[in-house]
């Protein structure tokens, strides 16, 4: 019997070079993937990286006319004092939003004590420029108050939304900006993780109080008598 011995070897050695040569490829093309996926994740974030939390605050004016108002709550207040005569508002600001911009945004008050939110017609609530009118909402709730807008992607910085309360009668209310997941105030932005809530709750006390009514003096005129000769 003749067994060609050369023939098995050189097939041999060829299976043993094509196995080395497809392991090389696929080692080459997993690393590319592994390669992309870290290139990915460190432009989204990362699917674990924790969202950036940004801010938004509470500014109170004492009446709901834009001019002239006077400024009673400033950024950073805790407390401040409303007539019970008028409406006043209450401006959610956006403290620090979204470095890339943002494209919606949801914010929850909550209001307890002897303060009422008035009943506001949609479009005066919401007061982002862009902010698309057909996907603007406003919610009111037994002690809450929920406004959400999507616009396109803005760097916008500025009042959000105007919200108005009065007050029920001498006392005193508290006015919170809520914050967290669920139920909270947040922003929408582009890239990911794409929901963003605000990184801390502001609240304001609201002292309502009566004013004080000016007393006018009345003029009585003093009878002169009139000498006749």
């Amino acid at each position: 019997m003749y067994t060609s011995v050369g023939c098995v070897g050189e097939m041999d050695t060829d299976t043993v070079s094509a196995r080395l040569l497809r392991r090389a490829i696929l080692l080459a093309v997993l690393a590319l993937l592994a390669v992309l996926i870290a290139v990915g994740i460190v432009q989204s974030g990362g699917p674990t990286a924790e969202a950036a939390t940004e801010g938004m605050s509470l500014r109170v004016y004492s009446s709901v006319v834009t001019s002239p108002a006077t400024l009673v709550c400033d950024i950073g207040d805790s407390k401040c004092e409303v007539p019970i005569e008028q409406a006043f508002s209450v401006d959610i600001v956006t403290d620090s939003a979204p470095g890339g911009g943002f494209t919606a945004y949801k914010i929850v008050i909550s209001y307890t004590g002897d303060v009422n939110q008035v009943v506001q017609d949609v479009g005066n609530v919401n007061r982002v420029p862009t902010c698309n009118s057909l996907l603007a909402s406003a919610q009111a709730d037994e002690g809450t108050y929920n406004v959400s807008c999507a616009t396109t992607n803005t760097l916008y910085t500025g009042t959000l939304a105007n919200i108005q309360f009065s007050c029920k009668n001498v006392g005193q209310g508290q006015i919170t900006l809520l914050a967290g997941q669920p139920g909270g105030s947040l922003y929408t932005q582009p890239r990911l993780p794409n929901l963003v809530p605000i990184k801390s709750p502001d609240a304001v006390t609201v002292n309502c109080v009566a004013t004080t009514p000016t007393h006018t003096p009345t003029h009585t005129p003093t009878h002169t008598p009139t000498h006749t000769p």
